[in-house]
């Protein structure tokens, strides 16, 4: 919603499950990607001389395009494993080196991801990274148990603003975040939906829904959200044309 393309670079997961955001789960993709990293801070650099711009100005002049050349978000995840499976060393701790920097103010934000403090050595080539990591200030979160005795959160953590060892955490209320890897905004959602519903509706001999295909076809292609009402009348009109039809497979798909 903020504007940030979001890249989320992971070797464990299938990166077909998500949507909305880009994956990097191969080595050769991740080995890429670092190789660029440095590269484009550079370019940003540059391209903020090039405009006669102070470097605090840059944020405002990028964050008005869109995509990887707008605002861009990296989240680092199981980078624990990053150098096991084969990335490369000398490029990743180019990278955690720049991260260390104000790369804020090009455009970009990296986070990194680890379950417990023995996540945090993950740089063969950066020698006290991981002290680095541990002074820095960080939220632990809390667990607790269900009735089946499994670990789920408990809503809250504790913010350590001095780092893994401070002596006064504060407990703080963690944000309900829906377990999902679906991250497309709701107008995305809906266009991916439009698309099923247009595919069904050409199947139909209705004419007053061959009109529905011209109106909703033309909306799409201007890029204009189409209210959800309005989608929820053509689903009812679908399915009662397939429950005529028996046509068990649309209504489990739409219903």
């Amino acid at each position: 919603k903020a504007g940030f393309h979001v890249i989320i670079i992971n070797p464990e997961v299938n990166p077909d499950k998500f949507k909305g955001v880009e994956v990097l789960q191969t080595v050769t993709q991740i080995n890429d990607f670092l190789d660029e990293f440095v590269n484009l801070i550079e370019q940003r650099q540059d391209e903020c001389r090039r405009n006669g711009l102070d470097e605090d100005e840059y944020y405002d002049f990028v964050a008005k395009r869109k995509g990887k050349q707008g605002l861009v978000a990296v989240f680092f995840q199981e980078s624990n494993t990053y150098e096991a499976k084969g990335v490369d060393p000398e490029a990743w701790a180019n990278t955690l080196k720049q991260c260390l920097t104000n790369i804020r103010k090009w455009g970009f934000t990296a986070t990194l991801t680890a379950h417990s403090a023995n996540q945090t050595s993950i740089a063969s080539k950066l020698k006290g990274f991981s002290d680095k990591l541990n002074e820095e200030p960080s939220i632990e979160c809390l667990a607790t148990q269900d009735k089946d005795g499994k670990a789920v959160s408990s809503g809250k953590g504790l913010l350590k603003i001095e780092g893994k060892n401070d002596a006064s955490p504060k407990t703080i209320k963690l944000k309900d975040f829906p377990k999902t890897k679906d991250f497309r905004l709701s107008h995305e959602k809906n266009k991916s939906y439009h698309g099923s519903i247009i595919s069904e509706l050409k199947k139909s001999k209705s004419s007053n829904l061959i009109e529905a295909i011209e109106e909703l076809n033309s909306k799409t292609q201007n890029g204009k959200v189409i209210p959800e009402k309005e989608m929820m009348k053509l689903r009812e009109q679908l399915l009662a044309i397939a429950q005529q039809r028996g046509d068990t497979e649309f209504i489990s798909k739409f219903s």
